[in-house]
């Protein structure tokens, strides 16, 4: 509230400097800053990103991101590689993908799962251990590209592309 209330004397000040600057010509309309919008921005600079999974899938040869490999895969896309936090974060948001991807956490690699699937497993946040050369997706955290930007990304669930949809 206190940050709200700043930004907003701030455009008061700001409008009441640019029509000083004007010569007083009230008949100039005056750039006014939404603080609501503002104060959002300040506050979360997280605003907009999200947990994704890039499946690492290459035909029929199965998984094919590395350990080594995970930190490249997220950046190439802008992003980076998301905590076991940030999964989780997502999976209590809706996330749900039978696919099995390394999180920032050295050696885990897991999925959210909403509904137990045949093949995937009983509902639940998934995590174990990967043995030296695994290979798997990946979590990356950051801002989502586009749907049919990258056919190796999946959607948030079966309904949603992105958590903020």
């Amino acid at each position: 509230m206190a940050a709200a209330a700043g930004v907003l004397l701030l455009c008061v000040s700001s409008s009441v400097a640019a029509a000083f600057m004007m010569d007083g010509d009230k008949d100039k309309p005056v750039p006014v800053l939404d603080p609501v919008a503002v104060s959002a921005q300040a506050t979360d600079p997280a605003q907009g990103r999200e947990v994704f999974i890039v499946y690492g899938l290459e035909g029929n040869k199965g998984y094919t991101v590395g350990k080594n490999d995970r930190e490249n895969t997220c950046s190439n896309l802008g992003a980076e590689v998301a905590t076991e936090e940030q999964v989780k974060n997502a999976y209590d948001n809706g996330a749900d993908w039978c696919i099995l991807g390394w999180w920032k956490t050295p050696d885990n690699i897991g999925m959210p799962l909403q509904t137990s699937r045949t093949g995937c497993g009983q509902s639940g946040l998934h995590k174990r251990g990967a043995e030296d050369g695994s290979k798997s997706g990946v979590h990356c955290y950051g801002f989502k590209p586009a749907k049919n930007e990258d056919d190796r990304i999946a959607g948030f669930n079966g309904t949603k592309w992105s958590r903020y949809e």
